[in-house]
């Protein structure tokens, strides 16, 4: 699964486990506060860092067969870490608070933490950790809004195929009869 699918994962997962506002708004990106129309309360869920375990991290995992048993390609899995920021918007004065936003956000996805209940997220995830969460608000942007930001730590696979061409049928001489010519042995792939 790629990171920028792991990242909507994670918006569905805190949409469908209830703990916000119905009137919560949930978007899988950091908006611009300046130039687009937010409203709130909003969560939002932006990639902090991505990075690959290892430099050359493309292990083969195994063949495809098709329906007769021949490899007709070969999966590699490729395992990433991939920070992301769950901030949750609110307004100065609404009934909101964002530190009772923040533990919901935390409760909504502390059950896929490896250390916790340890749900899955998705397949594709083999390690989910939940750390720490704050206020952390920006008066220079506007003195009302409010943010809690709580940052969690995703380990995940990527899968990658390959197509491969397969013998399908290798011509050999007869006995005795090896000659020069092309028809005496041939051989044709998929």
């Amino acid at each position: 699964m790629r990171p920028r699918e792991i990242i909507e994962q994670v918006v569905l997962a805190v949409k469908n486990s209830g703990r916000l506002p119905d009137k919560t708004n949930y978007v899988g990106y950091e908006p611009n506060i300046d130039t687009e129309a937010i409203k709130l309360p909003l969560l939002e869920v932006s990639t902090v860092s991505e990075a690959r375990i290892a430099e050359h991290n493309t292990d083969f995992q195994g063949v495809i067969e098709d329906d007769n048993g021949n490899a007709v390609g070969r999966v590699y899995h490729a395992l990433y870490q991939l920070t992301i920021e769950v901030n949750v918007w609110t307004a100065q004065g609404s009934k909101y608070d964002p530190q009772e936003l923040g533990d919901a956000v935390f409760a909504a996805l502390y059950q896929y933490d490896s250390a916790g209940p340890s749900r899955d997220l998705t397949d594709d995830v083999w390690r989910f950790r939940v750390g720490d969460g704050e206020t952390d608000d920006d008066f220079t942007t506007s003195p009302t809004l409010r943010r809690w930001s709580q940052e969690v730590d995703i380990w995940a696979e990527e899968a990658f195929t390959t197509d491969e061409d397969y013998i399908v049928n290798v011509a050999s001489p007869a006995d005795g009869d090896f000659g020069d010519s092309s028809a005496d042995g041939e051989i044709d792939n998929a």
